[in-house]
Parts: structure tokens; sequence; C-alpha cells
């Protein structure tokens, strides 16, 4: 699969700005693209499957790369507490 340009967006969730900087890159050995992004001296990254990305429809694939990105997501989200047993 060739390398697409994308002109990425990319929002961190901890600082609400663009991230200071993104790497993408296609990995053949697993099939799949990943995508590194750095912000405020911490590292995030994700991995699609090239079969992921050969299964959606134009639509799909436009609306993927129109939107804007989330980094550092997990950092936002509350803590999971136990669950109590009601009675």
């Amino acid at each position: 699969m060739a390398p697409t340009r994308l002109r990425m967006r990319i929002r961190c969730a901890v600082c609400d700005k663009p991230v200071d900087e993104w790497t993408m890159w296609e990995n053949p050995a697993d099939m799949s693209r990943g995508i590194k992004v750095r912000c405020h001296g911490e590292e995030d990254s994700m991995k699609m499957t090239w079969g992921f990305l050969a299964d959606l429809t134009p639509d799909e694939r436009r609306r993927l790369e129109q939107s804007e990105g989330v980094a550092f997501a997990t950092k936002r989200l509350p803590r999971p507490t136990a669950c109590k047993a009601e009675g």
C-alpha cells in the first residue's frame, strides 16, 4: 500500500492544542500504518491495519482523512471505580 499524503490534524486531549509534532509510517512486516505524536514532552501512538483501511468505503475514508484526531485521550478519562453491590 503506497503512503498517502495527509494533512493531519491531531489535537492533544491534555492541553487542548494541536500536537507539537507527528510522524506516520508504513510497516510492511505487519501490514499496518503507524502514527506517533509528541506533545508536552510525552509520546502517544496508534496503529491501523491495512485491512481496516482497505475495508473503508470512499466516504468513510474521506471522513477519516478530514477529521481531527485526538491524542492522549486516555489521560483525560476518569479512573474506573469498583462496582459496589447494591442491597
